[in-house]
C-alpha cells in the first residue's frame, strides 16, 4: 500500500509485530491500531492488553482496536446473530449443532482461511467431516460450524461487499460477484456491468449505517467487514482486523489486464477515502511528516516472556504437525489405512461431541 497507493504516508505509518513488543523498551507516540486480534494466542492477547495500557494514559497517543473487547469470530458471529443483525448462526465444533440449520460448513475459528469443506447437508456428513479434519491435524477447538445463508441472486450471482472501518468513517471498498457461495478473488466474475454496480456502491456506500451499527457491537474501530445481502438485508460474514489492502504482486501478476482496468476508477476512489480516513486519525503529524519522536516506556514482565516463548513454541509444533499430517494424507500409500480410520475417528469425533455437551 505504501509502495503504491499510499506513498505520501511513506514516513508516518510503521509497523512493528507482536514479535518484537516484548524486546521494546519504548514506542513513539503517535495513533496504534491494534490488529490480527483474532489470530493471537492468549498470551499474546495478554501482551497486548498490557501495551495498551501502557500507551493508554499518554497525551498525543490514540488507539484503536482494544484488544480486550475487538471481538473474534465466533463471538462476533454469536452476538451478530443475538442482536438481529445477521440471520444465521455459528457454533464451535466443541458446541452442540443440534439446533444449527442444514446446510452448514467447517472454518477456521482464528485465521482467515475460508472454509474447509464443502456445504454440509445433514448432520451425518458435518461428524464425518469434523473426522477427517480431526485427522488431517485440527484440532477440534479450533474449529466453527456455521450455518450457511443463502444469498444468490435469480441468476445464481453471489455478491461478497466490503467495506472498512477506521475510526469514526465506514468506507465502501468492493463487491465480488461470484457463481460460488465460498466468493473469492479466484471465482470473480468481471465485466463492465459488474464494473459499474461496483463503483456505485463505493460511491454511495448504501449500507453505511448499519455497518456502523455491526462494527460498533464488535467494538472494532479498524478493519473490513465482508458480508453479503439476503434480499435487502445485510448479512455479515466476518470483520478482519488485518485486511489486505493490496494484492502481493505474485496474485496482482494472476488477474487479466482487463479485470484491472475496468475496476480500477473504484479503487481509485476508494484509496483517496482511506487515505483521508488515516489523516483523519491522526490528524496532527510531527515536523517534517514523519513519525513523532516522543517516546513512551514499555514494560513486559520477564514471566511474560517466558509464557509468549513456550506458548509461540507449542503452537509452531501444532502447525507442523497439521501441515505433515495433512502431506501425509494426500500421500497414495497411506489412501486405505486412511480410509479405514476415517470412519473410527467420525464415530469417537461423534462421541466426543455428545459427551461435551453442555448439560
Amino acid at each position: 500500500y505504501l509502495a503504491e497507493w499510499g506513498k505520501t504516508l511513506t514516513g508516518r505509518i510503521e509497523t512493528i509485530s507482536y514479535e518484537e513488543l516484548p524486546d521494546r523498551t519504548e514506542l513513539p507516540a503517535g495513533t496504534y491500531i491494534f490488529t490480527q486480534r483474532d489470530e493471537l494466542l492468549p498470551v499474546e492477547l495478554d501482551l497486548a492488553s498490557r501495551v495498551w495500557d501502557q500507551l493508554g494514559h499518554v497525551p498525543g497517543v490514540r488507539l484503536l482496536n482494544d484488544p480486550r473487547r475487538a471481538m473474534g469470530r465466533y463471538e462476533l458471529l454469536h452476538t451478530l446473530h443475538r442482536e438481529g443483525f445477521n440471520e444465521f448462526k455459528a457454533v464451535r465444533a466443541t458446541e452442540d449443532p443440534g439446533k444449527l440449520q442444514y446446510p452448514v460448513f467447517i472454518r477456521e475459528e482464528r485465521f482467515h482461511t475460508g472454509t474447509l469443506t464443502d456445504l454440509l447437508q445433514t448432520p451425518y456428513e458435518l461428524q464425518q467431516s469434523i473426522g477427517d479434519l480431526l485427522l488431517r491435524g485440527w484440532r477440534r477447538c479450533d474449529l466453527l460450524v456455521v450455518e450457511f445463508c443463502h444469498t444468490a441472486d435469480d441468476q445464481g450471482i453471489f455478491r461478497k461487499y466490503s467495506a472498512y472501518v477506521v475510526g469514526p468513517t465506514i468506507i465502501a471498498r468492493s463487491i465480488l460477484h461470484s457463481r460460488h457461495w465460498m466468493v473469492k478473488s479466484g471465482t470473480m466474475e468481471v465485466d463492465s456491468h459488474r464494473a459499474k454496480e461496483e463503483l456505485e456502491y463505493v460511491k454511495s456506500n448504501p449500507h453505511a449505517d448499519w455497518l456502523r451499527g455491526a462494527m460498533d457491537t464488535a467494538h472494532i474501530e479498524y478493519g473490513r467487514i465482508d458480508y453479503g445481502l439476503k434480499g435487502d438485508q445485510p448479512q455479515a460474514w466476518e470483520i478482519n482486523l488485518y485486511p489486505t489492502l493490496v494484492a502481493p504482486s505474485w496474485m496482482a501478476a494472476a488477474g487479466s489486464d482487463n479485470r484491472k482496468a475496468l475496476r480500477r476508477p473504484s479503487r481509485e476512489l476508494f484509496f483517496r477515502r482511506f487515505h483521508e480516513a488515516l489523516e483523519a486519525i491522526d490528524p496532527k503529524p510531527a515536523r517534517g511528516g514523519t513519525v513523532s519522536p516522543t517516546k513512551v516506556p514499555i514494560h513486559t514482565p520477564a514471566d511474560l516472556k517466558r509464557r509468549l516463548r513456550a506458548d509461540r513454541r507449542r503452537e509452531r509444533l501444532r502447525t507442523f504437525h497439521r501441515t505433515t499430517t495433512q502431506r501425509l494424507a494426500g500421500w497414495p500409500p497411506i489412501q486405505p489405512l486412511w480410509k479405514m480410520l476415517r470412519p473410527l475417528v467420525s464415530r469417537l469425533s461423534g462421541v466426543a461431541a455428545r459427551v461435551s455437551r453442555p448439560s
